[in-house]
């Protein structure tokens, strides 16, 4: 008699949720939100376990052969006249521009100040 009263008890409390669902089911409500992270903690894969050491294996090496023949198959996409480029300072100017081109009260740096500071 108990095992019946808590299976009834159980059918209720399913059939109560699947009204709720069906009511407040896509909503943007508490509920929604509730149900989609509930949902999305379930089904959350944290890690993958390896014991076997196969990726570790396969996307390792423990005697690299001739690598100058592998990395002479790498082609630069940088030129020298590039490269000098990016490597010469900024300007006085090039820092007004790129200060001008800001929002004056958006935050980009960690430590909070605002373009206007500058």
């Amino acid at each position: 008699e108990l095992n019946e009263l808590l299976e009834m008890e159980e059918i209720m409390w399913h059939q109560r949720s699947r009204v709720s669902w069906l009511r407040d089911g896509d909503k943007n409500t508490k509920f929604f939100h509730s149900k989609a992270s509930q949902r999305s903690l379930k089904n959350r894969i944290r890690g993958i376990r390896d014991d076997s050491d196969y990726f570790q294996s396969i996307f390792s090496t423990s005697q690299p052969v001739n690598m100058q023949r592998v990395l002479d198959q790498v082609h630069g996409r940088v030129t020298v006249e590039m490269n000098e480029a990016l490597m010469t300072g900024f300007t006085r100017n090039e820092i007004e521009i790129a200060l001008r081109q800001m929002h004056l009260t958006k935050a980009l740096r960690p430590d909070g100040m605002p373009a206007i500071f500058f």
